[in-house]
């Protein structure tokens, strides 16, 4: 049963959390595929410490209440560079939450999927699916990277647990089947992989790649190879990746049977393991100004042998994200990005309880097969920021998600930043009965860099 309470979120939370970090400053944390920057020269050491606390409400709908979310989390990174070709990394976190610690997933469904559910049988000691679509937020240690780096001019070998990430947008990236976000965490971000990560420089222009990352569970491993070469201002890359997909066959589970079985400790038995074989390609550049990007891939699924309810997530599909970006006189910038997922559906008729649920897993990128994501910003000084961020789901109904905020830069090493999330749209949507939400969010670091040179701090 852990195993499948410990992918239940909410969509709510998943708003709140992006609208907590601007979408500049998740590219700056996630876009790189490579290890953390090394320090500048040898004989360098780097310590850096991050407290971000984070204080929600959002209105559920369902129970006619506030749910109000007070989340810490604490971070410390030490990089270490003995010698010039040799480096070493690790970093911890510990995270903690108060006020509602249980979300109650079912009040997001709306009202002919929750009426669906099959009720619990104290009697025969069945839990209710709903009991089971409750996400507990607890006390968490992380150990986030442990690795040791070693590199030359043409050649970079990463061992241990690291960063990995491909793609190329910034609100998506459909294209990365390594990272999953999972909605209900207000302080998500991506974790670290066990594996190999190695990197060849053919020219100052062109590099390969490969990186296999170990599934002890599964007695298997997943491993992505990846050619990129650089033209001026302009760098493409074609990748092919290996990767085994779990998927919660949900339909299943919302049964008497299935529930028994839950009850009985076989939940484990309703987590389908998909194989996908995704050959990508992806660019990124400028024109006129204008950054653009884009990623696509063709991921052919092989099902496993028992698929249940989830014959549809064996369709082997089309991803796709294109994406814009443009700063503008006077501190305004756009941002628009689109996504296509072939095995998304267009009529919230067809969403079934696999499609509602997976989303909030983190085990979809998106139920909707046409995904936008937009955000306006403008600067107000050096001190200040303000813009609107939303996302559109482009389905019969259309969701359409608003998430205002508010930046104030305390200083270079703290910021404080408001944000709202305002859903609209029919609760037969892929939203569901989400209601409106508000977050505050507060973000400080702090470093040292040392040399033998005691005056060497920032």
């Amino acid at each position: 049963m852990r195993r499948v309470k410990a992918r239940i979120m909410t969509l709510g939370a998943s708003l709140a959390a992006y609208a907590g970090a601007p979408p500049g400053a998740r590219a700056a944390e996630t876009i790189t595929a490579a290890p953390p920057a090394a320090p500048a020269r040898p004989d360098v050491w780097q310590a850096d410490a991050t407290f971000q606390n984070s204080f929600g409400t959002e209105r559920l709908e369902r129970y006619r209440r506030n749910m109000v979310i007070d989340a810490a989390k604490a971070k410390l990174a030490l990089r270490v560079e003995p010698a010039a070709f040799v480096r070493f990394g690790i970093s911890a976190l510990v995270k903690d939450y108060y006020g509602t610690t249980t979300i109650p997933a079912d009040s997001y469904l709306p009202d002919d999927a929750r009426a669906a559910l099959v009720d619990a049988d104290p009697a025969a000691g069945r839990p209710g699916t709903a009991d089971l679509l409750a996400f507990p937020l607890s006390r968490q240690q992380q150990l986030h990277e442990a690795y040791a780096a070693l590199n030359n001019e043409r050649v970079r070998l990463t061992v241990g647990r690291q960063l990995f990430l491909t793609g190329t947008g910034q609100a998506f990236r459909p294209t990365d089947l390594f990272n999953f976000t999972h909605p209900g965490d207000p302080m998500w971000e991506p974790e670290g992989h066990d594996g190999v990560h190695v990197a060849l420089g053919l020219s100052a222009s062109t590099r390969l790649e490969g990186f296999v990352e170990r599934q002890p569970s599964l007695g298997r491993a997943n491993w992505i190879g990846r050619a990129s070469a650089s033209v001026g201002i302009w760098r493409g890359g074609l990748s092919f990746t290996h990767h085994a997909q779990p998927r919660t066959d949900w339909e299943a589970i919302n049964s008497v049977d299935g529930l028994a079985a839950v009850a009985a400790g076989n939940a484990t038995a309703f987590v389908r393991d998909f194989r996908w074989d995704l050959a990508a390609a992806e660019v990124v550049g400028a024109l006129a100004g204008v950054n653009l990007r884009a990623e696509a891939g063709y991921a052919f699924v092989h099902a496993p042998a028992e698929v249940g309810t989830l014959a549809r997530a064996a369709d082997s599909h089309l991803r796709l994200l294109l994406g814009a970006d443009h700063a503008f006189a006077a501190g305004f910038s756009l941002l628009l990005e689109y996504m296509y997922l072939g095995q998304g559906r267009v009529r919230s008729a067809d969403l079934d309880l696999n499609d509602r649920l997976g989303q909030f897993t983190g085990e979809l990128v998106s139920a909707s097969r046409h995904t936008i994501f937009f955000a306006a910003g403008q600067e107000l000084g050096s001190r200040f920021g303000l813009g609107l961020r939303g996302m559109a789901m482009v389905m019969d109904p259309v969701n359409v998600v608003f998430m205002p905020y508010l930046s104030w830069r305390m200083s270079a090493h703290a910021t404080l930043d408001l944000n709202g999330t305002l859903p609209t749209g029919s609760p037969r949507g892929v939203i569901g009965d989400a209601g409106p939400g508000a977050l505050v969010w507060l973000k400080l670091e702090t470093g040292l860099i040392g040399a033998g040179d005691p005056g060497n701090k920032s």
